[in-house]
């Protein structure tokens, strides 16, 4: 099969755009001053299908939908074979839900390059092999919603005692490699995917790719100067075990740039050359019940005239939070009552690309692979959308960040199941 890479570099100019990012809950829009890494756009051409990997926390801007269209129209594909895929690096210019619209024409100079990494990678396809290897990397991930012996999820990112933690949570540490090779042994290009929050660094005025966009450059220039698209797998309730500072992304990068080539040079086996065509679906999901703005508006009261105790704006409690989730369960109480998320399913031979528009939690990443144990399923979130996290039904009761009635979390506690059943029963459908 003919396979072709292209990566072009999507760093904003920040002579010419006012990009914005993403802060902590009390200042959520933060201006950048400066480059810590460069981003980019990595894209993969095979044959009828496109591969796109952004370096961005995700799609805000509407860059894939504009970019799928004219891809289609240059290369005579269709839009259910483009697969568009953000990286979930927190330090990526972001629109809408950090509260401002400014910067928002970084989403056409996004989409323009897109494009231009499409037509590039399709020039330079070459009649490729494909293989496939897997690792384990450990010392990386931690899940950050363990929960505690009263049955709730602690405050996000605080210290808690492994005494009091009553279950650790899942984590999938396998790192996955498809690598594609000229005759001869020659690497062109390859794809990676492992799940992790690009949150080594965040709320910062730098931008980056973060941990991972970090490791990859890293690897890429190790391994021949190859270009290597990250897909990030289920990560909703994923962190680097460091986080919050430069020494952090460092360590972290460094840890998973060995990974990727340990993974890389491993003992591989074969994909068939052939595909199966394209499918893209979507799941009718309810939208979570809110409060009456009159009761909102007597809980903000109440609010106003209680002091905050902790001044520190990471902290994830307190009056001002609480006030923050209330003008979030607004605006979600005006979102419309069902709403589409999106899916794709690509198939090569015995390996399954599952792309969902949400931040997926690790279990139905394992399920979905215990759906079909004859394939190997990779899970890869913010695909083709972002329709925020999409937690199991009990995590509503457990608390915590991520099921906050707000824009991040607006399905109602069991629509997930339902979307997941959706994708395993296409899964079981798929032919042997």
């Amino acid at each position: 099969m003919r396979a072709g890479f292209s990566k072009v570099d999507i760093t904003p100019p920040l002579d010419k755009i006012d990009a914005y990012g993403i802060g902590y809950w009390y200042h959520r829009a933060v201006r950048f001053t400066g480059i810590r890494d460069p981003l980019f756009v990595r894209t993969l051409v095979r044959g009828k299908q496109v591969l796109i990997s952004v370096d961005s926390i995700f799609d805000s801007f509407q860059f894939g939908p504009d970019a799928s269209a004219r891809i289609s129209s240059a290369l005579g594909i269709e839009k259910s074979a483009i697969f568009i895929t953000c990286t979930h690096t927190h330090s990526s210019p972001l629109i809408d839900r950090n509260n401002t619209r400014r910067g928002v024409e970084y989403g056409s100079f996004v989409a323009d390059r897109i494009v231009e990494s499409a037509l590039d990678a399709d020039r330079k396809a070459v009649d490729t092999t494909i293989s496939i290897s897997a690792r384990r990397i450990a010392g990386v991930l931690y899940n950050r919603r363990p929960i505690l012996a009263n049955g709730r999820i602690a405050e996000l990112h605080t210290s808690v005692s492994p005494d009091d933690v009553a279950d650790a949570g899942p984590v999938n540490d396998t790192m996955t490699i498809v690598k594609f090779e000229r005759e001869g042994g020659e690497v062109v290009g390859g794809l990676c995917h492992f799940g992790i929050h690009g949150v080594a660094v965040q709320c910062s005025e730098m931008i980056s790719g973060d941990c991972m966009g970090r490791a990859v450059q890293a690897a890429e220039q190790a391994l021949g100067n190859i270009i290597l698209l990250h897909l990030n797998g289920p990560c909703g309730d994923i962190d680097p075990v460091l986080m919050g500072d430069d020494r952090s992304l460092d360590i972290m990068a460094t840890r998973l740039a060995d990974g990727i080539q340990a993974t890389f040079v491993g003992r591989a086996g074969t994909l068939p050359a052939g595909y199966q065509p394209a499918r893209k679906s979507t799941f009718r999901a309810r939208r979570r019940e809110t409060r009456s703005s009159e009761a909102l508006e007597r809980k903000r009261q109440i609010l106003s005239k209680t002091a905050d105790v902790c001044p520190d704006v990471r902290h994830h409690s307190g009056t001002g939070y609480e006030s923050f989730l209330l003008t979030e369960e607004e605006a979600v109480g005006r979102l419309p009552e069902t709403f589409d998320i999106p899916y794709q399913i690509l198939r090569w031979g015995n390996l399954v690309l599952v792309g969902i528009a949400g931040e997926i939690f690790t279990r139905f990443g394992f399920a979905l692979q215990a759906a079909r144990p004859d394939l190997v399923i990779l899970t890869v979130g913010l695909t083709g959308g972002a329709h925020g996290y999409l937690p199991a039904k009990e995590m509503f009761a457990q608390g915590g960040y991520e099921v906050a009635c707000a824009q991040w979390c607006p399905i109602a506690p069991g629509e997930t199941e339902k979307l997941f059943s959706q994708i395993a029963a296409d899964l079981q459908n798929e032919a042997a």
